[in-house]
């Protein structure tokens, strides 16, 4: 998570996003604050590992997203924000439902875990979006 620094430090010295995209930072986000509903109590008890690593995680995304909505053009702010509002969203309407409508807790577990499985593999995935434009412009 922390690997991502020289890329921010760039960032602030040009106070410039430049060509860099957020979408890791956005996938890694969403991911982590899935994992986090994961590891809370009414979904998965005894999991405070699960909860408090994966709520650092999301915290260190949180500020990466920061400072691209700091150094972002307006365009590019609003794009970023909307997406983070869709995912935070996105992390609400999961814990609610799961809570409200599913009443075994290894139920819970089993539908939280797949959908954090889902993100995690998107999360991965998301740098690869990066190769991908810079394959296509070649």
């Amino acid at each position: 998570m922390l690997c991502f620094r020289p890329t921010f430090i760039q960032i602030w010295k040009k106070r410039s996003v430049e060509q860099f995209r957020p979408d890791p930072y956005l996938a890694t986000a969403v991911n982590c604050m899935s994992w986090v509903v994961y590891g809370l109590p009414v979904v998965k008890p005894n999991a405070l590992l699960v909860l408090t690593t994966n709520g650092l995680g999301a915290f260190i995304s949180f500020i990466y997203i920061a400072i691209f909505v700091l150094y972002s053009d307006n365009k590019k702010r609003v794009k970023i924000l909307t997406i983070l509002l869709v995912e935070i969203c996105f992390i609400v309407l999961l814990l609610l439902l799961v809570v409200f409508l599913v009443p075994a807790v290894s139920q819970r577990i089993l539908i939280v875990g797949v959908v954090s499985l889902v993100l995690c593999v998107i999360s991965y995935g998301a740098p690869l979006s990066v190769l991908v434009r810079i394959m296509l412009n070649s």
